[in-house]
């Protein structure tokens, strides 16, 4: 099970850097995203998803790295607001909810959903096999 310091413990210098690299993230995520689309906020996910891969498998999982970047570039929020309006029946990036065959048969929300999901889900699990040091040792969660 990992174990994270108490909050008190964190110095400013590690607050800062979680700023810092969430802005980092924020702003990548933005212009990945700039176009619109559930299409790019799926893109995002699954990016920010690979890099904290890479950064479990090289054990380089920091603060400033995992809650700053990859927090501040992936978004469950964005994920939830292109979901409503796929439920609400809006267009949603290339998609749109009344028309396809994957749209007809589920409904555009729960579609997004699970894309993110399982798209993230595998980027993850990929980008950290991938990233593994020769000789197959790695850390899985921080610590």
């Amino acid at each position: 099970m990992p174990r994270f310091r108490p909050l008190k413990h964190h110095s400013a210098e590690v607050w800062a850097s979680i700023a810092a690299a969430g802005a980092a993230g924020s702003l990548l995520r933005y212009v990945i995203s700039a176009e619109g689309g559930w299409g790019t906020i799926v893109l995002a996910n699954v990016f920010g998803c690979a890099v904290l891969g890479v950064l479990v498998a090289r054990g380089r999982v920091t603060p400033a790295l995992a809650v700053g970047f990859c927090g501040g570039l992936t978004t469950f929020s964005g994920v939830c607001a292109q979901a409503l309006a796929a439920a609400q029946g809006h267009p949603v990036g290339a998609l749109s909810v009344d028309g396809g065959l994957v749209a007809r048969l589920l409904p555009g929300a729960l579609v997004l959903l699970a894309v993110n999901g399982v798209a993230g889900l595998l980027a993850f699990v990929v980008a950290r096999r991938l990233a593994r040091p020769a000789g197959g040792s790695h850390r899985t969660m921080p610590s």
